[in-house]
């Protein structure tokens, strides 16, 4: 008899364990989601955007075939006299588009901002490219481009880009930026 009454004190301990490990747990469990949770929303950004870009298809005139015959008429068109800027991991290059076809490294076609410590000098080249125009309008009677070609290597880091784009764009300079590739 005494046997019995301990094996069910026994079974009645162990399922009081399980118990109260549950109990233990799922709280446990539940204040690690929350936490989580909370460290993800504080170490997020708060503000999100996106910066336009321009892809061209076509450089024709596209005609609707459906019954209101709408026509479509491009722009801006791009040509060799483009202004181009590429964006290697040692330096930003910027030119006519034309110059960009072969040996990135000559210098007689492109001009050559290099980065200071990894990270490239926008701001340098805002002021560059600006000038660059105006003694282009003055002295070649070229009009102002409403088109910026970027040729990024393929290495480069997104957020980088995302960050050149942006300071282009806010400088009203140029109203369409193309984003190509091709340079490896």
């Amino acid at each position: 008899m005494n046997r019995i009454s301990t094996t069910l004190k026994m079974k009645k301990r162990s399922y009081n364990d399980l118990f109260f490990i549950a109990m233990i747990t799922l709280p446990f469990l539940g204040l690690l989601g929350i936490t989580s949770y909370l460290v993800r929303v504080v170490t997020l950004q708060g503000t999100y955007g996106s910066i336009g870009g321009v892809v061209p298809i076509v450089a024709a005139n596209v005609e609707d075939p459906a019954f209101h015959n709408v026509k479509e008429v491009p722009k801006e068109l791009i040509d060799g006299r483009t202004v181009t800027i590429a964006i290697t991991e040692d330096a930003l290059f910027f030119g006519e588009l034309k110059n960009f076809s072969s040996n990135l490294n000559d210098p007689s076609k492109r001009f050559r901002i290099s980065h200071v410590d990894g990270s490239p000098q926008v701001g340098l080249l805002i002021t560059q490219i600006e000038s660059w125009l105006k003694s282009r309008r003055v002295n070649e009677n070229i009009p102002r481009d409403q088109m910026l070609v970027l040729l990024p290597t393929k290495k480069l880091p997104m957020p980088i880009l995302l960050q050149i784009m942006q300071a282009l764009k806010q400088t009203n300079q140029f109203p369409n930026i193309v984003l190509g590739t091709g340079i490896t």
